[in-house]
Formats: C-alpha cells, structure tokens, sequence
C-alpha cells in the first residue's frame, strides 16, 4: 500500500493476501471522515444529519449492555486529531466535548469548528477476512 490515508472499509477478503506498506512509506487505515457543515446554536455547533453517519451496528450491542450513557460508545470526534469526549446530554456539551442526538439525527460539539478539521467515526473496521478462504493472510507495516 502507497503512504497516506485510507478512509474506506474492505468487507471481506475471501483469499490469502499480504498487504504490506510501500518502501519507506506509512498508509494509515483510518475509520473516521471529515465533519463539514456546522452551524451556530447557542454554546454550541450543531452539524445536522451527522447523527446516522457513525457506527450503527456496534453502537447498537454496545448500548446493550452499558452502564454509563457517555462510556464505551464507539462514536468518536476529533479537532486537528485531539479527540473530543462524548457526554450524555446536550446540556452537557462544553468546550472538548460532543454529543449524538440518534433521534434528530444531529451532531453537537462544545468547540467552535471554524479553522479546524473536524473528524467523526464512520467505519466499524478497515478489513475482514473470510477466516476459511484468507487463512495465513497478513498484514505488515500497516497502522
């Protein structure tokens, strides 16, 4: 694989692969997109329709069985790759921390995005392999 950022998910690789980075280069496999399109509201920015975009599936056995509203999600955001904490509530959101109305579907951070590049998680997984067809599949030099 050629250096950079891949933002893509492979679903299943069903034969025996090496995937191995370029000579001295570095690709990241990396799960999260570019969050555009805030927009004031209050103390706080609001994305519309953001909300649907995260990982549904895990969310939905994590949510199963979690203790705390704001602990063990998968949904993450980060400004300039800092990651932000998630809280529970709306009326939590602060500056450095966000929060996911599924219901609206909305995403609120307490920190103006303007100048910044907003990053949320999107894929569940970067690769999957079909553990009959790709046995002895590996993946080296990879982050």
């Amino acid at each position: 694989m050629r250096g950079g950022s891949y933002r893509e998910s492979v679903n299943s690789i069903s034969r025996k692969v090496t995937i191995q980075a370029y000579p001295n280069e570095q690709p990241w496999l990396d799960g999260r997109q570019i969050v555009t399109g805030f927009n004031a509201a209050g103390s706080t920015w609001v994305q519309p329709g953001m909300g649907l975009g995260f990982v549904r599936d895990v969310l939905r056995r994590t949510r199963r069985s979690r203790v705390r509203a704001d602990g063990g999600l998968p949904e993450m955001v980060f400004f300039d790759g800092l990651p932000q904490r998630q809280v529970a509530a709306l009326s939590a959101v602060v500056r450095g921390t966000f929060y996911v109305d599924f219901t609206k579907p909305r995403l609120y951070t307490g920190s103006n995005p303007s100048g910044h590049v907003v990053e949320a998680t999107v894929l569940a997984k970067a690769l999957q392999f079909d553990t009959a067809g790709a046995s002895g599949s590996s993946c080296w030099a990879l982050a």
